[in-house]
Order: C-alpha cells, then structure tokens, then sequence
C-alpha cells in the first residue's frame, strides 16, 4: 500500500504568510545592534549571497562568512 499526497504546501511569497517587515526589521535591529533605518540597506547587501545560497550554489560557510562581512560580527554557523 502506497502513501497518497494529501496536502501541497508553496511559499508563495507574502501570500499564504503575511510577512511584517517592519516586524522583521525591529527584531532583526535588536538582534543585530544595527540601527532599524539601516536593515532594509544591510539586508540589501546580503540579497546575492542569499539567493546563491538558496539555489544550492554556494556551501553554508560561505553565505556566513558573506554574513559576517556585511554585518561585522561573527554570528554563529
């Protein structure tokens, strides 16, 4: 007996989960210490890396490492 798909689930970008950015910048602003004006800037700066690192095209280390240039720390791997 074979397991039927009961449920598909997509990240449709904002549509099944309404994201809060102005929620994601203040959380993102106390964790990291930067000022909340600057966020949209400094996560701007990490969009390649990102994106590189979603599609499978760069290891883990690399988009911390990415992370700790732009953010000037070290958050933890």
């Amino acid at each position: 007996m074979s397991a039927k798909i009961t449920h598909v689930f997509f990240d449709l970008g904002n549509v099944l989960v309404n994201v809060h950015m102005e929620m994601l910048y203040a959380n993102f602003s106390k964790i990291s210490g930067i000022p909340v004006e600057k966020i949209p800037a400094t996560l701007e700066m990490l969009t390649r890396e990102y994106l590189l690192f979603q599609h499978g095209n760069i290891a883990k280390r690399d988009y911390f490492e990415a992370m700790r240039n732009v953010l000037d720390s070290n958050p933890v791997d």
